[in-house]
């Protein structure tokens, strides 16, 4: 079958948790995603809610006790009725998953992001950080023009 979590196919070893799909039956994880999984604690396998922030290290690399929390939407390959393909991930939106993990990777410098991503990484960060800038100055200036209506600040 796929692991649980991410939905890929193959795994060089297979990690049975106490997971089960819908119908039931046992739902094993890959090592990655069984490794992260027993690192945060060992949530209720039978309790989808209370794995997200290990799901979301799983998708990321991001380790949960730096603070990452899941996104809304997010789902263990075994919540959801699609059959994925056994790519990891494929489960979830493309655009939204990349969106989330760039965010991730960004938020901590690269550090955690796969080497051939992290100089691109760093660089969506601070192009994040300089947009977020940008709209907070305009938000000033309209803010003092529209406080000035006398045209004080015009001279």
């Amino acid at each position: 079958g796929c692991c649980a979590w991410c939905g890929i196919a193959e795994s060089m070893g297979w990690a049975d948790r106490g997971h089960r799909w819908p119908d039931g039956s046992p739902a094993p994880l890959c090592a990655a995603c069984g490794r992260v999984y027993d690192a945060t604690s060992s949530p209720d396998p039978l309790y989808w809610p209370g794995q997200r922030a290990g799901i979301a290290e799983a998708a990321t690399g991001v380790p949960i006790g730096l603070g990452q929390t899941a996104p809304e939407g997010l789902r263990a390959f075994a919540e959801v009725e699609c059959d994925g393909g056994g790519e990891p991930w494929s489960h979830l939106p493309t655009e939204a998953l990349s969106a989330f993990r760039w965010a991730a990777w960004g938020r901590w410098g690269g550090r955690y992001a796969p080497k051939q991503h992290r100089a691109e990484a760093v660089a969506r960060a601070r192009a994040a950080d300089a947009a977020k800038a940008e709209r907070a100055a305009a938000k000033v200036a309209e803010e003092r023009a529209r406080l000035d209506t006398y045209g004080f600040g015009a001279a």
